[in-house]
């Protein structure tokens, strides 16, 4: 994770090993925690994995749902969320701008 202030300038970059896609959420969360007293406007999530594969399991996906409107709730714009692999990576921002489950009446 990139932890960015207004300019987007790098503030901290932060590794969670071995945390699953479903351990962005809380990770997130703590960092929200701490943003406006430690200046973060912008955050940059990674998910590395072995290889980026053509699609995110729907388990996982449900999991990154919802975090551009919960970081936005606290001040911190979510600058992209991203899956890394050995060979390039790919935006799953669209993923995190999706409703939270519940939140569109469905589920």
């Amino acid at each position: 994770m990139l932890l960015c202030d207004r300019d987007h300038r790098l503030l901290l970059a932060m590794t969670v090993e071995g945390a699953p896609p479903s351990g962005v959420r809380p990770t997130v969360d703590v960092v929200l925690g701490v943003a406006a007293s430690a200046g973060v406007t912008g955050i940059v999530v990674g998910i590395v994995q072995e290889r980026l594969g053509q699609y995110v399991p729907k388990p996982e996906a449900a999991t990154l749902a919802g975090l551009v409107d919960r970081c936005a709730a606290h001040g911190v714009d979510l600058l992209d969320l991203l899956l890394v692999g050995p060979r390039g990576w790919r935006s799953l921002y669209h993923l995190a701008e999706a409703p939270e489950e519940g939140e569109d009446g469905i589920g």
